[in-house]
């Protein structure tokens, strides 16, 4: 501890994130006519043990393209996604996106030099859920996102994201983004949820196949409501130890798919 009237010394990020005055258009918060009944939502490709495949360079670049991010600027809630309209960079320099759920539902990085911002992103599908970690672009994020193990990262600027090739520095893809003001945080397992949507529980009873199913449910939900939250009263999920989940970069092979091919697989998850 310092002594009375001394400063405690603190360590300068490196490469700082610089903002800018930004205001966010807010995104429409429109309930159904007629209540829906609660539904499962997204589900996993398997009910049974999976075997997990990377997944093929056309499907993690429309994963890039159709995702939804999500982060905290400020005290607001940004949502982005692909489109067109008004250019909200709420940055003054480029800004470097890095994956950190490659393999697994990774937890955050405990310690860093670079300032980073933390960002989640949604599959289109509900799929999968991405940790990222936003920092600013340049040669030392660069060689953040090679340890990462990530093939791919996404480089954001007033132009909209790139897709980059981590290896090369190339550019695989680009899009417009449009940010917005999210102030209603529907059910994230449902992929067209509107407000007042809910999910309910997949699986279940003494059959050993319907408890595994319930148990992937369970991940599910529980990572989802953890990163994302939920605004509706059924938004209290219980603690899974190890949650287990596809990701962006690897999925899982249904039943049928594991009968039909093994080339590709690399592991199997065994949830004791």
């Amino acid at each position: 501890m310092p002594a009375d009237g001394e400063q405690a010394h603190v360590k300068p990020h490196r490469d700082p994130l610089v903002m800018r005055r930004t205001e966010f258009p807010v995104m429409p918060v429109v309930p159904r006519p007629m209540p829906r009944p609660p539904e499962f939502g997204a589900l996993s490709p398997s009910d049974a043990r999976p075997a997990v495949v990377r997944r093929r360079l056309p499907e993690i670049l429309a994963g890039f393209r159709n995702q939804q991010m999500r982060l905290q600027i400020g005290n607001r809630l940004v949502c982005v996604t692909r489109g067109s309209g008004q250019v909200c960079f709420p940055f003054e320099h480029p800004v470097l996106l890095i994956s950190t759920s490659v393999r697994d539902y990774a937890e955050w990085p405990d310690t860093l030099e670079e300032e980073y911002l933390p960002a989640v992103a949604l599959a289109q599908d509900r799929q999968w859920l991405d940790r990222m970690i936003l920092v600013r672009d340049g040669a030392l994020a660069r060689v953040l996102a090679a340890k990462s193990e990530a093939p791919f990262a996404l480089l954001w600027d007033a132009e909209g994201m790139s897709v980059l090739d981590v290896a090369d520095g190339g550019v695989l893809d680009h899009f417009e983004v449009v940010a917005r003001e999210l102030t209603y945080r529907c059910c994230p397992l449902i992929a067209d949820a509107a407000p007042g949507d809910r999910c309910r529980m997949y699986g279940g009873g003494s059959v050993s196949r319907a408890i595994l199913a319930a148990g992937y449910w369970l991940d599910r939900r529980y990572v989802f409501l953890e990163e994302l939250g939920c605004d509706e009263a059924c938004s209290e999920a219980s603690v899974r130890a190890q949650p287990s989940i596809p990701t962006r970069y690897y999925t899982w092979l249904t039943e049928r798919q594991i009968a039909d091919q093994w080339e590709g697989i690399v592991t199997t998850v065994i949830n004791d």
